[in-house]
């Protein structure tokens, strides 16, 4: 549509969709997928894990598009490793994380913004999957361009730290950039 603006996520190791959006693409913050675990998990003290440790581990997801496609790209080629219950049901996803033996995922924004339920842990995974969000769309009128000026600054604000710990790098280096 070309009266819209849209505000997307993209994921840094989709070259053919980073190649065809360009320009268009007005990237605004980065996020890194993050382990999320319940109180009593093996991973909560830990600060990083290695992507290899998922293998065998109960995996429970929101079911979302896209966090489903970050997260099947990070469990790629690792043997026993896959999601065993998505849902949409936020009360059973949190009674499945409150089992120590099952995991979630998360992203760095959401964390920084909303914080942790009290005996629960984010752990960052060593080699794991970034995407950026951003506004997409050749719409430039005056009201687009305020919307993105005041989301900008919004965002320089309220997550200037965030913003050092994840600064933003568009388009993602090469080395980062993978067809998966």
């Amino acid at each position: 549509d070309p009266e819209a603006l849209y505000l997307v996520d993209v994921p840094t190791f989709t070259n053919a969709i980073i190649g065809r959006i360009g320009p268009a693409f007005d990237p605004l913050v980065v996020s890194e997928l993050m382990l999320y675990c319940g109180p009593g998990s093996p991973f909560s003290e830990r600060r990083q894990i290695a992507r290899s440790e998922l293998a065998g581990v109960r995996i429970a997801c929101y079911n979302e598009a896209l966090l489903i496609r970050l997260v099947r790209h990070l469990l790629k080629g690792i043997e026993g490793a896959d999601i065993s219950t998505s849902t949409s049901n936020l009360e059973l996803l949190g009674r499945l994380i409150d089992d120590p033996r099952t995991v979630s995922f998360t992203d760095s924004l959401s964390l920084f913004l909303n914080g942790l339920p009290e005996g629960h842990a984010c752990v960052s995974i060593e080699d794991g999957v970034r995407f950026v969000t951003g506004v997409l769309g050749p719409v430039r009128d005056p009201a687009a361009e305020r919307f993105v000026s005041f989301f900008r600054r919004y965002l320089e604000t309220v997550c200037a730290d965030y913003g050092k710990r994840f600064p933003l790098a568009w388009p993602p280096a090469p080395e980062a950039v993978d067809a998966g």
